[in-house]
C-alpha cells in the first residue's frame, strides 16, 4: 500500500490505514480474491498491504463488528460464510430498513439538489452496471445511504452500513448476471420515480418488492452455495 506523501489532499490523508485495509478486503470479496470461508492470515496481509500487524488487527476488528469475518481464538480470522437462514435473516432486515428509507425519503424530499443527487447516483449505477464490480457495489451502497439521508433519519444512516449486504453480494455474486443488474436498475428507477413524486407508500412497496425478489432468487440456489446452518 502506497504511503501518504506530499501532494496528497488533507481529506484523503484523513482516511486511516486500517480503513484502507478494510476497503481492500471488501474490494477483494467483489473481485473474487477472497471467497466465503477463506482464512485470512495476518502475516500474509501485512506483506500484501505493506502495513503493520496492529493495522491488520484493527481492520479485523472492524470487519468482525460489521459481520464480514469470523474470528476464532484457535482458528484465526476467516471470511464469514452465510447459511441459507443467515441470508434470509439479513435480507429481511435489509427489506425493512430500505423500505422505510424509501418511504420517508418520498415523504420528506424537499431540499434543493436532492432530485439531482438521485439522478446522479442512478446515472452512475447505469454506467457501472456492465460489470458486477466493487465500484458498482459501492455505488449501490451510496444509493441506499442517500435515501436514508434524504429521509432525514440519523438512525437509518447509522444502521444501513452495518447490515452485511457486502457479504450477501459477494457470496452469491455468480447469480448477478448482466440481465439481473439491468432488472436492478429498473427496480431502482421505480423507487426513485415514486420518491420524486412524493409517493411514500409506492416507494416503500417498490423497494420491498426488489429486496424480496433478490431474497427469492438466493433461496432458490442449491445447498452448495450456503454454509451449513447452525439451526
Amino acid at each position: 500500500m502506497a504511503k501518504v506523501g506530499k501532494g496528497v489532499a488533507p481529506r484523503a490523508s484523513a482516511v486511516s490505514t486500517s480503513d484502507q485495509v478494510v476497503t481492500r478486503i471488501v474490494r477483494g470479496l467483489y473481485e473474487g480474491q477472497y471467497v466465503a470461508g477463506q482464512k485470512l492470515v495476518e502475516a500474509d496481509l501485512t506483506q500484501r498491504f505493506g502495513v503493520g500487524r496492529s493495522t491488520v488487527r484493527e481492520a479485523f476488528k472492524r470487519l468482525e463488528a460489521e459481520g464480514l469475518i469470523a474470528v476464532s481464538l484457535h482458528k484465526g480470522a476467516s471470511i464469514r460464510s452465510l447459511s441459507r437462514s443467515d441470508a434470509r435473516d439479513i435480507l429481511e432486515v435489509v427489506e425493512t430498513l430500505t423500505g422505510l428509507s424509501a418511504r420517508l425519503a418520498a415523504e420528506r424530499l424537499s431540499r434543493p439538489g436532492e432530485k439531482k443527487m438521485l439522478r446522479d447516483v442512478m446515472s452512475a449505477l447505469k454506467t457501472l452496471a456492465a460489470n458486477d464490480s466493487f465500484e458498482f457495489g459501492r455505488q449501490r451502497g451510496r444509493f441506499y445511504l442517500l435515501l436514508a439521508q434524504i429521509a432525514g433519519n440519523r438512525e437509518l444512516v447509522r444502521l444501513l452500513p452495518m447490515v452485511q449486504v457486502h457479504l450477501v453480494r459477494a457470496q452469491f455474486r455468480t447469480t448477478s448476471g448482466l440481465e439481473a443488474r439491468r432488472q436492478l436498475i429498473e427496480d431502482y428507477e421505480q423507487v426513485v420515480a415514486a420518491i420524486v413524486a412524493n409517493r411514500g407508500v409506492q416507494a416503500e412497496r417498490a423497494m420491498k418488492r426488489h429486496i424480496r425478489n433478490t431474497a427469492r432468487t438466493i433461496q432458490r440456489l442449491p445447498d452448495g452455495f450456503f454454509a451449513p446452518s447452525a439451526e
